[in-house]
């Protein structure tokens, strides 16, 4: 049906490659997260047991590909969530 209408092909495209981006942009938040929460921690973690340690910061960057603008939002509050508390004074 794409292959009929080359706006919606274009469209499509487009929205594919934003949603890439925009995950992309996510996974460096939550790095610089997980960055700040070792060095202040001194955690001996790897960035996939951070990852995996969080299962609502997987899956709101799960949700992008399916809902990017719906779901950015949500995964900026989770990501923003763990970094306040990587930063509070011990």
């Amino acid at each position: 049906m794409l292959a009929c209408r080359p706006e919606l092909q274009a469209r499509h495209t487009a929205f594919k490659r934003g949603s890439a981006y925009l995950e992309r942009y996510c996974l460096l938040i939550a790095f610089t997260a997980y960055l700040e929460a070792a060095q202040r921690t001194g955690a001996d973690m790897t960035f996939e047991e951070w990852m995996a340690a969080r299962p609502d910061v997987g899956q709101a960057r799960d949700a992008i590909l399916e809902n990017p603008a719906g779901e950015a939002a949500q995964w900026f509050h989770i990501v923003s969530h763990w970094m306040a508390r990587s930063l509070r004074p011990t």
